[in-house]
């Protein structure tokens, strides 16, 4: 209380001064709106800012301009990956998958407990074989700087051959997808003389898609094939549905056949009687 009460009697005390900033501020219409005018535009342009900042974040957090579309962790690490970069990367696991499949089987058959090991193994095992036919290729043995400008350029010689495979590899694997992508273009234009209401590849379902690509078949053929696989589901539930129709109008009917009425039981009973 003792507070509020000096806080009032500073202001009451001081009138003077706030008629001097009124006056100022009647005197001066054009340089008060002035004043608010910039605060506010200052005020927009922060705001915009950080509008553009936090676009630009979301846009460009994984750093290729896309937004992350999923997260994975390997190797205690974690990575935002767009959606082609998760494509691609599943793509590569199918395509690797049979290969790894055989590492394994190697690794177990040199009693090793996994595929890192044995291909770590494997390494020190060529490295050291390589090392021996080298120096026992030397006169001179002892020469260690002749040996370590051997192996060093034969080293370099091998990462060389090792990056040519990676090319081939990313190369092959491109043209593959870039052909499965051609020959889905064309489908698609002989789909359309079929189904006319396939307007855009949006129209035709994920299931034609999908059956496309693991069969390797056309999307006309896919389409057809889904196309009956449907029209199958309808005429069983069709087929489902009656049965259950007659099934339950049997019932009705034999309920009716095995009850009697009151009136055909009272006949009965006058009839004995």
């Amino acid at each position: 209380m003792d507070e509020m009460n000096t806080n009032a009697l500073e202001l009451d005390s001081a009138p003077q001064e706030n008629n001097a900033e009124a006056t100022d501020e009647a005197t001066n219409p054009e340089e008060a709106q002035s004043t608010t005018s910039e605060a506010a535009d200052g005020q927009e342009t922060e705001q915009n800012d950080s509008t553009d900042n936090q676009e630009q974040t979301n846009t460009d957090e994984n750093g290729d301009g896309e937004v992350p579309f999923l997260m994975v962790r390997y190797n205690h690490e974690t990575k935002n990956l767009s959606q082609s970069e998760a494509r691609t990367l599943a793509q590569k696991a199918m395509q690797s998958e049979p290969l790894m499949n055989e590492l394994r089987y190697l690794a177990a058959q040199a009693g090793e407990k996994s595929v890192k090991s044995f291909i770590e193994n494997l390494k020190v095992t060529s490295e050291e074989q390589r090392r021996d036919k080298i120096r026992n290729q030397l006169v001179d043995q002892g020469n260690e700087d002749l040996f370590n400008s051997i192996f060093d350029a034969e080293t370099s010689r091998i990462q060389n051959a090792a990056g040519v495979m990676l090319e081939d590899e990313s190369r092959a694997f491109n043209e593959e997808i870039e052909g499965e992508h051609i020959r889905l273009a064309a489908d698609f234009k002989d789909l359309q003389a079929e189904f006319p209401d396939i307007k855009e590849v949006k129209d035709i379902p994920d299931q034609v898609l999908r059956l496309a690509v693991e069969k390797k078949i056309s999307l006309l053929d896919a389409q057809l094939r889904f196309n009956y696989a449907e029209s199958k589901k309808i005429n069983n539930a069709k087929k489902s549905a009656a049965a259950a129709a007659e099934s339950s109008a049997g019932s009705v009917k034999s309920d009716e056949t095995n009850s009697t009425s009151p009136a055909i039981e009272a006949m009965r009973k006058g009839l004995w009687h």
